[in-house]
């Protein structure tokens, strides 16, 4: 590691040019010292189109390195090659607020002796800023279904070595390194807003219903089974999990998406761990979700436009 190295930015990409120069311009308009951090980029996008493009950047601290892992593993690449402290993973398609990356700094000092897990939900949490878990399962169903968001993930220069035995499940490569890292820990949830995402287009590219319907709570179950989450948390994580695959549901079926999900099989993945009469009410909401969010849009304007009067 570099000395006095605190901090790696790891950004797994898949070769979209413009999420990745944003989410590096983002980083590098900090008002930060750049020797305290790094940035590192991995790329297992189909063509050399993102290499060309970051070629004649003059970036402090970059590296960039293609990838031939598959798919989300790419972002096991990108944590490998981190060599600060603590590893932050980023979105390619993010970027970063002003303050971002210094507060990561300030997290890594503050934590520097005792390492806990930390998982940063970038304000996507009810709570405060900052949420210290007294165990494994607290953590697990106070994170919700954030669990499976691969941009929150922290990784120790401890943990490195677990990084090699650890089996990943291919959609959600994140959570397993989350979940299997440590067996025990001190548990924190930064809860602080670190980004915005100002472009989703053309995302997707999988079957969404599949992946979080049925290949994430298989994650769950496997931790309910083995004893090391509660019933009581799988039901809460499952439930809330319902509530946004129905605005999913809405978004992505009802209404005309943006982007590129594969959205066959919905019963079928819906079937598995929901009941058949859930998924009927997830279809029978789409059209009143769709009449709410019309009402609010249009009330939202009447109210704009007597304020101008």
């Amino acid at each position: 590691m570099k000395e006095g190295l605190k901090l790696s930015i790891c950004i797994p990409s898949n070769g979209t040019v413009r999420w990745a120069l944003s989410a590096l311009e983002g980083i590098y308009s900090q008002d930060c010292d750049p020797d305290c951090f790094e940035v590192v980029m991995t790329d297992n996008g189909p063509s050399d189109e993102l290499e060309k493009a970051v070629a004649g950047l003059d970036y402090p601290n970059f590296t960039y390195r293609r990838t031939t892992s598959q798919g989300f593993l790419n972002i096991i690449d990108s944590v490998k090659l981190g060599r600060g402290q603590l590893c932050k993973v980023l979105n390619h398609r993010e970027v970063l607020l002003p303050g971002a990356i210094q507060h990561w700094l300030d997290l890594a000092e503050k934590y520097k002796d005792e390492k806990p897990i930390i998982y940063c939900c970038a304000g996507l949490l009810k709570g405060g800023p900052l949420i210290e878990c007294e165990n494994f399962d607290s953590f697990v169903a106070s994170m919700s279904y954030w669990s499976s968001w691969m941009a929150g993930i922290c990784v120790w220069d401890i943990d490195k070595p677990a990084l090699e035995s650890i089996q990943y499940d291919k959609m959600f490569p994140n959570t397993s390194l989350l979940f299997e890292m440590r067996q025990e820990s001190r548990y924190v949830i930064d809860n602080v807003p670190f980004a915005t995402r100002p472009d989703d287009r053309g995302k997707g590219g999988y079957n969404i219903f599949r992946t979080f319907a049925i290949d994430y709570l298989d994650i769950l179950n496997a931790l309910r089974k083995k004893g090391r989450i509660s019933l009581d948390t799988f039901i809460k994580v499952k439930g809330e999990l319902y509530g946004w695959l129905t605005d999913l549901y809405y978004k992505e079926v009802f209404t005309k998406s943006v982007h590129t999900y594969d959205l066959t099989d919905i019963d079928r993945s819906m079937e598995v761990y929901f009941t058949r009469a859930e998924y009927r009410k997830m279809k029978l909401m789409a059209p009143w979700l769709y009449v709410r969010r019309r009402w609010i849009k249009y009330t939202g304007m009447l109210s704009k436009l007597f304020r101008k009067k």
